[in-house]
């Protein structure tokens, strides 16, 4: 089982083999550690768009004014966020000391209000540093806030993605039909099925 399924050379001459139960299990320790580690730096994003932006412009841009009627509703929906379920929704990771999120661009298109739940129930509103359409792929950060204090989030760990191989096993973590919004991620895991694309 262990040569064939994960490639393992065979226990040397005179040694017990391992059982398959303590292979497994130490597989699902190391799968739930790994999840443990990272999962403080996933969260979900909720995206509101203005019914007149036909335009599909994304207004949730540090440094673009905003509508008056526009803050009004965004605030009112700030204000019951315990409550509020998104139908337009994401995920994103931490990956800077300031609060930067990566996450993709088709999550943000078109925004004119982000709200974003990380762990703990921590919410707060978000917006838009950077994108780049091409790679669908943006940057968003905690909107700044007269006298607030930033949310303290977690960045994730880098490793080194010159070192994956294909058949490495990999960890998803995020919010699928939005069911990580109440700040808890799910989890899925597989292998990386290619390297080049």
């Amino acid at each position: 089982l262990t040569s064939l399924v994960l490639g393992w050379a065979d226990p040397p001459a005179g040694s017990a083999p391992a059982a398959a139960f303590d292979i497994v299990s130490s597989i699902e320790t190391v799968v739930a550690d790994a999840i443990e580690r990272a999962e403080p730096s996933v969260v979900a994003i909720a995206r509101d768009k203005a019914e007149r932006n036909e335009s599909n412009e994304t207004l949730a841009v540090r440094g673009k004014p905003r509508q008056p009627g526009d803050q009004r509703q965004h605030h009112a929906i700030f204000n019951m966020a315990r409550e509020y379920v998104s139908t337009d929704y994401g995920s994103g990771v931490v990956i800077g000391d300031r609060g930067e999120i990566l996450t993709a661009f088709h999550v943000v298109r078109g925004a004119s209000f982000l709200m974003v739940r990380a762990a703990g129930h921590l919410q707060f509103e978000a917006e838009v540093l950077a994108a780049d359409p091409r790679s669908d792929l943006a940057v968003i950060a905690p909107r700044p806030g007269v006298g607030a204090e930033p949310p303290k989030l977690k960045p994730i760990a880098m490793g080194d993605a010159r070192k994956l191989r294909k058949g490495a096993f990999l960890i998803a973590l995020g919010n699928p039909f939005n069911a990580a919004w109440d700040g808890r991620p799910s989890a899925s895991w597989g292998i990386l099925s290619n390297v080049a694309r």
